[in-house]
């Protein structure tokens, strides 16, 4: 809504949706209180665009955030605003429960089993989280929540925080729902968030604005690490059982305090480890895993799905170099893993494609077509 100052339109229509007092969410714009008819509208128009661009699902920014409001004709919408203390005075409450109500119902326009009127069985909501919405009611009825302006936007190296406080502030696994990860950041690089993400079961997100930086950190292609933890979480997540956090640390040394490291785990089948320097320095480190204990007999298998190459596995140890803050991906599996090497098995069949007949030539020993200089002369 727009602020007051911008406009007298309150006076008609729309004060009685707000919070009282005023709060000034930003952008000249004021809170409203999801206690009011408020969410009738906001979800009436999820179901418009439902209709109408046949929206596959959302990612809200504040979405059901819970705020303060005094407000005593507020009700209705599953919570009581306002409430009088002994002395007369009106005190502010939080709109909890209105707030939930308003996901559910969005929610369940995107997840009808029937999908009719034009609702979706399938779709995906994503909220992203902060202390206004971090209710585990509310985010229950989230496929996910995007975690990017949390206090790792400030931070200048990795280890001003604890792993504690990704556990407690961030990791969702406690809560039942999946974070998307990687915060606003100008200090840090890409694979310094991605090395968090897959020690904590996050799922890695990239692109400006988030971690653009000129830090030492090196960024490898995450996604090829991504994509491993998927070959190897999807079977857990299907029965196969998933290790504690103590579990995990009696069955995994690492050389180094500054070197920590997570794993997760197929056990005697497949497991892919993470570990990660967390100091700005270039860092060789030897990571030791009891791979009997995690069901592995016999001949096992290192492999790095970022880099593509085997991984040396003496016994039960492997020796790894980590880039400043940096991060590696290890596969380790009971069989060999399928590799593919690509080699030529026949002539180009696109003549034209040849080097020596291209641009591109002009790097080669050999030196560019006449004409290219040709061309060139002409141009300037």
């Amino acid at each position: 809504m727009v602020h007051p100052a911008a406009s007298n339109v309150y006076s008609v229509f729309g004060g009685e949706m707000i919070v009282e007092p005023l709060i000034d969410g930003g952008a000249g714009c004021d809170v409203c209180c999801w206690n009011t008819p408020v969410q009738d509208a906001y979800t009436a128009l999820f179901a418009d665009r439902l209709k109408d661009i046949d929206l596959d699902g959302f990612r809200l920014d504040a979405g059901f955030s819970v705020d303060n409001c005094s407000s005593l004709v507020h009700k209705g919408y599953g919570s009581e605003c306002g409430w009088i203390d002994d002395k007369g005075n009106v005190q502010p409450s939080k709109h909890l429960f209105a707030a939930r109500r308003a996901a559910q119902r969005v929610y369940r326009l995107f997840h009808d089993p029937k999908a009719q009127d034009g609702r979706k069985s399938g779709g995906v909501c994503i909220q992203h989280v902060h202390g206004g919405n971090r209710y585990d009611p509310i985010l229950a009825n989230m496929d996910a929540v995007l975690s990017v302006e949390g206090a790792e936007l400030m931070m200048k190296s990795l280890d001003e925080f604890p792993l504690d406080f990704y556990r407690a502030n961030v990791m969702g696994d406690q809560h039942g729902y999946q974070v998307v990860y990687l915060p606003k950041s100008r200090a840090m690089g890409y694979d310094s968030f991605h090395g968090l993400a897959l020690l904590h079961n996050f799922n890695p997100r990239g692109g400006y604005p988030a971690a653009f930086t000129k830090t030492p950190t090196v960024a490898p292609p995450v996604r090829r690490g991504n994509l491993a933890r998927t070959r190897v979480d999807r079977p857990v997540r299907q029965g196969h059982g998933v290790l504690g956090l103590l579990e995990k640390r009696q069955a995994l040394q690492t050389s180094s305090p500054h070197l920590l490291s997570g794993f997760q785990v197929r056990r005697g089948e497949k497991l892919l480890l993470c570990a990660m320097n967390f100091t700005r320095k270039p860092m060789e480190g030897t990571i030791t895993i009891d791979l009997k204990a995690l069901g592995f007999g016999g001949k096992v298998y290192a492999f790095d799905p970022i880099i593509k190459e085997p991984v040396a596995l003496d016994g039960k140890s492997l020796k790894l170099t980590f880039t400043p803050e940096g991060f590696r991906c290890v596969e380790i599996a009971s069989k060999p893993f399928e590799v593919f090497v690509p080699e030529k098995i026949g002539e180009n069949l696109i003549p034209e494609a040849d080097p020596s007949k291209c641009r591109t030539a002009a790097r080669l020993p050999g030196g560019p077509p006449a004409n290219m200089w040709t061309r060139s002369r002409r141009s300037n």
